[in-house]
């Protein structure tokens, strides 16, 4: 019997008798206090333990993992089902009947300890390539636009955009359906201020802001 398929073997062995299942959590810190939205795995999760010197590796892609994991060269030695929830990585393994916890680094490295992989408290951790961390993106942004009260010479509007905080100056035109457009820019989360001169009479004028590829159409009343 190969040196491989032994270790196998007595790995079983040194965990009980073959079970259908266990569980294995990584517990990481906190990603957000890391910055980080999601951590997701890139394809394939491998680990070494100070236990031994296989690599252990089995297919995970993005906050799922669906397979088996390999060890070495030694392929499909376990099924293993998992998902990444939050800030923790739960693994289901088959033959493996120990509870394994570690952190996340801001790197994205995983270490940690576990049971059964060699003596009490084994240290554990991640090698290759790191998990991602996967921002969650911004809404789009989108055009705001407000008024002062009526005054008898004119009134006052606002143009702004959400989500748009230290971005470049964007370009916008305001029309009102009647006279021709006005330009002005939109200058980061700032709102730029327009006066419309003219004597309230109570008309319903149709709005059009455009800031790049951007339109906010709405009717006022003066």
């Amino acid at each position: 019997m190969g040196t491989r398929a032994t270790h196998v073997k007595c790995l079983a062995a040194a965990l009980g008798s073959a079970i259908a299942s266990a569980v294995v959590i990584v517990s990481p810190v906190l990603a957000h206090a890391e910055g980080c939205d999601q951590w997701e795995f890139n394809g394939e999760f491998k680990f070494v333990t100070d236990a031994g010197s296989e690599t252990f590796s089995v297919p995970a892609q993005g906050t799922d993992i669906d397979g088996s994991y390999s060890l070495d060269s030694t392929p499909n030695v376990a099924p293993v089902r998992g998902k990444i929830t939050g800030n923790t990585v739960s693994l289901a393994v088959a033959y493996v009947a120990s509870l394994w916890t570690g952190q996340i680094d801001p790197a994205g490295n995983v270490s940690g300890t576990g049971e059964g992989i060699g003596t009490p408290n084994s240290r554990w951790h991640s090698v290759g390539a790191p998990l991602l961390c996967k921002a969650t993106p911004l809404p789009a942004p989108q055009i705001t636009l407000r008024y002062d009260a009526p005054t008898l010479v004119g009134i006052t509007g606002w143009v702004g955009m959400t989500n748009n905080a230290g971005k470049p100056a964007v370009d916008c035109t305001y029309s009102d359906g009647l006279l021709p457009p006005r330009p002005l820019s939109v200058y980061g989360d700032k709102e730029t201020r327009i006066d419309l001169p003219g004597i309230p009479s109570g008309h319903v004028y149709n709005i059009t802001v455009k800031c790049g590829d951007l339109t906010h159409t709405e009717q006022k009343q003066f």
